[in-house]
Parts: structure tokens; sequence; C-alpha cells
């Protein structure tokens, strides 16, 4: 059996590279997911974790896996980003892969038109962090 556990302290800093917060997420409100935040599809899988293993606070954005072939998102709440040259996403993140099977994708994608677009991903193929992530 596949189990993966990601822990992110999206202390999800979306800004642009003038040094503006566009939009910051810390997991620390009493709902799951926090209000304009999705889980899809398995979003009993997801939780805010009183855990700080990804670096940062507590708490965290948990995602506790298990044998499944398929994509699992915690999708953000939509922003509009026209007339935008770029943008820095940076987040937090710790993975725990306990199984010899091939590891999973960790990326960040945008959607737009109904379809996604991959815009940053790097394969898990053992343990990974904590480590903070800073993507242009």
């Amino acid at each position: 059996m596949k189990f993966f556990s990601a822990i992110l302290l999206v202390l999800v800093f979306i800004e642009f590279t003038a040094g503006q917060v566009f939009v910051e997420e810390d997991f620390s409100g009493n709902f799951w997911p926090p209000a304009g935040w999705e889980s899809y599809p398995l979003g009993m899988q997801w939780s805010a974790s009183q855990t700080s293993h990804a670096g940062g606070e507590v708490p965290e954005a948990l995602f506790e896996g298990f044998e499944y072939n398929g994509t699992v998102r915690l999708i953000s709440p939509p922003f509009d980003l026209k007339g935008r040259d770029s943008v820095i996403i940076t987040f937090r993140h710790f993975a725990d892969d306990i199984s010899d099977l091939p590891g999973p994708v960790l990326g960040i994608a945008t959607r737009s038109q109904g379809g996604w677009h991959p815009v940053w991903e790097i394969d898990i193929e053992d343990d990974v962090g904590p480590v903070e992530y800073e993507v242009l």
C-alpha cells in the first residue's frame, strides 16, 4: 500500500514581484477548508494539523494519503492576475513518503478556460523537507 503524508505550511504567500502580498493563508481558522479554499476530490484526506513539520508555525495543512492513482488538489480562492508580468509563490512543505513505490508529484498550477496549466512540479521520491519553496 502506498502511503504519503504531505504537510504544507502554505503560508501561501502569493505576491507580486513589487513585494505586495496578494494572498496569505496560515490555516489557523475554525473551519476546514478555509473560506474560499477547496480540496478535491478527496476532501476528507486534507485537514488543518496542529503540527509544524513543514518548518513553520502551527497549524499547517496536512494531506494523509493512501493507495490512490489520481490527482488530489488543495485549491486556493481564485484571484485575477491580469496585467501582472510575474508572481512569487512562497510555501513550506514536508513529505513523508513511507513506501518503495514511485512517489507523488507536488506542483503548482493555474486554471483558466477550464483547464489546469502546470507552473512548477517536483517528484517526491523520498522524504522531502522541511523546505521552503519560492516559485517565480
